[in-house]
């Protein structure tokens, strides 16, 4: 059974190439030598010749094109990125490379920063990707926008929330914004929306529908792959729909795509190719050897999120019931503490978890899938020990809100 990950990325892993330079004879130096100064001769002979011969590339040869489609980068428009408004038309679809130039605007690279504590202090973090979804306003003008991203993207170490001033966001243009606030979060469906501060024009991604997508449509992703490559387009075909995976406990449905995703693609968008945001990337698999395994959460399903969020400043009806763990030296699995008014009537700290309605309790995860296949307002039944005294307790399932 193969093991799914989250794709955020730390900041302080970096890849580089370190392998050394085999030696070579002298032979071979030589041969290396003349090989290149003919390439140089050739080279040199064919500028001549295509500038000679190169079309005028100043004038309209399309027939006119709309630049607010295009994203401005030569080298995309040089492989046909450029297109007309119609292609949209009727249900028309774009190349990847369209795609790509249409979309990755609207994709963001995400840093988080925070002081940690071991036997000293220090700085950390790690990095994602995000996806400008809309504007917010104030007194009816726009002071800003909405950024959606990963819960995980912008959690520390220990699942705490990095304060919104340790959030950085770099649009495809290479601007830093401080987030100047994190309107909500949901762990369970790991979705996050972040706001920006700005009076600069940033291009928003239009929402697909996520119940149309059919297995074998292509797709694009884009994001910020290992924390340091941020734009970068890789494209598949939706692999599978409405995939049960189980991330640290938690269950979730999402797309299955064979399109590249690495760790810092957390958060970034997953395109059809019509430039609309049908998924937003979460997770892939951790399998040794295993690869075109990635994960996206379906838009339809992001976008109930963010409304929630932006409408209540939580996503509504998520099982809850205040209860953290931890494993002892038995590795047993023990109550640390309780949520007030949730449960702590009946759960004292320190109380042995054994099973939770039938099913044994050996890690917080094993918890966390039993109060997720309840419906707030139930019950679940708990083994616990105390005391030395096994007994069963009822616990309640409430309704997760912000602290």
């Amino acid at each position: 059974m193969s093991d799914y990950i989250f794709n955020n990325y730390p900041n302080d892993n970096k890849f580089s190439n370190n392998q050394k330079p085999n030696k070579s004879s002298g032979k071979t130096v030589f041969i290396a030598l003349f090989c290149a100064a003919s390439i140089l001769v050739s080279g040199f002979l064919g500028i001549m010749i295509g500038v000679a011969f190169a079309p005028d590339t100043s004038k309209d040869t399309n027939g006119g094109t709309v630049n607010s489609y295009v994203y401005e980068s030569p080298s995309i428009q040089n492989t046909g990125s450029v297109f007309e408004p119609e292609q949209l038309q009727n249900g028309g679809y774009l190349t990847v490379a369209q795609t790509a130039a249409y979309s990755a605007p609207t994709v963001v690279e995400i840093r988080t920063e925070y002081m940690a504590q071991s036997y000293f202090q220090y700085v950390t973090g790690g990095a994602g990707s995000g996806v400008i979804s809309g504007e917010y306003k104030v007194n009816g003008a726009k002071a800003g926008y909405y950024i959606l991203t990963n819960a995980h993207v912008i959690q520390k170490e220990n699942g705490n929330i990095v304060e919104a001033s340790g959030i950085t966001v770099t649009t495809s243009d290479g601007k830093d914004y401080t987030v100047k606030n994190i309107v909500g979060y949901d762990t369970m469906g790991d979705v996050a929306v972040l706001m920006i501060e700005t009076g600069d024009t940033l291009k928003c991604a239009s929402f697909g529908d996520s119940d149309t997508l059919i297995v074998g449509q292509e797709v694009v992703a884009i994001g910020n792959p290992l924390g340091e490559l941020g734009g970068t387009v890789t494209n598949g075909i939706v692999s599978a729909l409405d995939r049960e995976i189980n991330v640290d406990g938690n269950k979730m449905n999402l797309l299955q795509t064979n399109a590249a995703i690495n760790p810092g693609n957390s958060g970034g968008g997953l395109f059809n190719l019509r430039g609309e945001l049908v998924g937003l990337v979460n997770a892939k698999s951790s399998g040794s050897g295993i690869e075109g395994l990635g994960f996206a959460i379906p838009s339809n399903d992001v976008k109930m999120m963010l409304t929630d969020i932006l409408t209540y400043g939580y996503v509504r009806g998520r099982p809850f019931v205040g209860i953290n763990v931890y494993l002892d030296s038995y590795s047993r699995v023990r109550v640390h503490s309780l949520a007030p008014d949730h449960n702590d009537g009946v759960l004292q700290q320190h109380d042995i978890i054994l099973s939770a309605d039938g099913i044994n309790i050996k890690s917080s995860a094993d918890l966390l899938s039993v109060v997720q296949s309840h419906e707030v307002g139930e019950t679940i039944d708990l083994k616990i020990v105390r005391n030395g005294k096994e007994s069963t307790v009822k616990i309640t399932v409430f309704e997760k809100k912000p602290s």
